[in-house]
């Protein structure tokens, strides 16, 4: 199983391994599970870089599709998120989503919270008209940790739970930030009712057992991977001539232009490097709502950087490999992070990073050597950096080896 999950180069397949130790009392072959995977806002069809689509979709589409390719029979049920989209598609090999159609396609986050107990209801009949056998429930956010609770009690299975982002570390990151109480409830609840919760940093361990009093026992240390037969190294003249880039000094963020981005800190910081680099470029691959392009927009205006700044805009899976190739530095200043998978493909990709020094990012980047780690919220430690790796070659080198 070991040399398997090696092969595909995403770590996360030992997470077959982590569901069979939930129970191993249960008559079942641990090689050979029916896993019912619940994402219900992250739909791993939808590609990242758009509003409310980022690293967790990748993480279920690779996690689910490499379960399927170990051996196991793996249902992801997802809400639709499009008109005409087919209920039950093949994801990949033992690999079925199915589309569940309840709500409104084009509705808020507050608004899928209202539609969880008619995904329940939907999954429940849809698995007995089909006489569906799970074996294994695992959910991925706290909508999916609410409906994957009533789904384990009405199976009697276990559940198996990831939080991603908990509402208690962003709250705690920003002064901005405000979530629900109903959200600070279920995330408690779930925390105490999962069977297993797999989180990827031993900081997020150590947090769920001080905030929600979860036991060590009941929860599992399993960092995400990269598929390094896609992210790899390519030749950065190669990388720019593939994307039409012309040769510039450049600076790449990417992720979505919402606030714990970190986003104003970017062009702050961009607006230092300009002043010591004038020819730098900033490339922004990444989506946002109405709102957040006009504030970007303001913020460009106000700091003279339209002629630098290239807003990329969502940039399909595929052609992620070489525009990390294509940049000097990847830029993360994130409020917060759970896991930076941005980050780690930039990595894979040989791509030096400049990045907050927060949980899911200190846990990627080695300071001083693959990339700089900045402790402050200060806009000039990251520009500082950042010309680091761009005035000095031999540091840039270094580190994206």
């Amino acid at each position: 199983m070991t040399d398997t999950s090696l092969r595909h180069g995403w770590t996360n397949a030992i997470n077959a391994l982590v569901f069979a130790e939930i129970e191993n009392s249960r008559d079942w072959d641990p090689l050979d599970m029916n896993i019912a995977v619940v994402s219900v806002h992250g739909c791993p069809c939808i590609p990242p870089g758009g509003l409310d689509a980022g690293g967790m979709n990748v993480y279920v589409r690779e996690t689910a599709t490499h379960l399927g390719e170990l051996g196991h029979s793996v249902i992801v049920f997802s809400r639709h998120h499009e008109q005409g989209t087919s209920v039950e598609s093949h994801l990949g090999k033992n690999v079925v989503i199915v589309h569940v159609p309840v709500g409104e396609v084009n509705i808020g986050k507050d608004e899928v919270a209202q539609t969880l107990p008619k995904f329940v209801e939907w999954v429940l009949n849809w698995s007995a008209i089909r006489g569906a056998r799970h074996d294994l429930v695992a959910a991925h956010y706290w909508f999916s940790g609410l409906v994957g609770m009533s789904l384990a009690r009405a199976w009697a299975v276990p559940l198996a739970f990831s939080y991603h982002t908990m509402a208690t570390t962003k709250v705690a990151a920003r002064d901005d930030e405000s979530e629900s109480a109903e959200r600070m409830v279920a995330e408690r609840q779930i925390g105490t009712k999962s069977d297993r919760i797999v989180v990827w940093t031993v900081e997020e361990s150590a947090r769920l057992n001080r905030i929600f009093q979860v036991p060590a026992d009941r929860i599992t240390v399993s960092a995400p991977g990269v598929d390094c037969t896609r992210f790899a190294p390519l030749d950065r003249s190669e990388a720019r001539s593939r994307l039409g880039l012309s040769d510039a000094p450049t600076v790449l963020f990417v992720g979505r232009l919402d606030p714990f981005k970190g986003v104003d800190l970017l062009l702050d910081a961009f607006a230092e490097i300009v002043e010591v680099i004038p020819d730098a470029r900033l490339l922004v691959a990444g989506g946002g709502d109405a709102q957040q392009h006009a504030d970007f927009g303001e913020s460009l205006a106000k700091l003279g950087l339209h002629e630098s700044v290239h807003r990329l805009g969502k940039i399909g899976h595929h052609k992620m490999p070489a525009l990390y190739s294509s940049a000097d530095v990847l830029m993360a200043p994130s409020f917060h992070e759970t896991y930076g998978l941005a980050t780690l493909e930039a990595a894979a990709c040989g791509l030096p990073v400049v990045a907050a020094d927060v949980d899911g990012l200190r846990a990627i980047v080695v300071h001083g050597e693959t990339g700089y780690l900045a402790k402050s919220r200060d806009h000039k430690e990251y520009a500082k950096f950042a010309i680091d790796i761009l005035s000095d070659h031999d540091t840039r080198r270094r580190m994206a080896a």
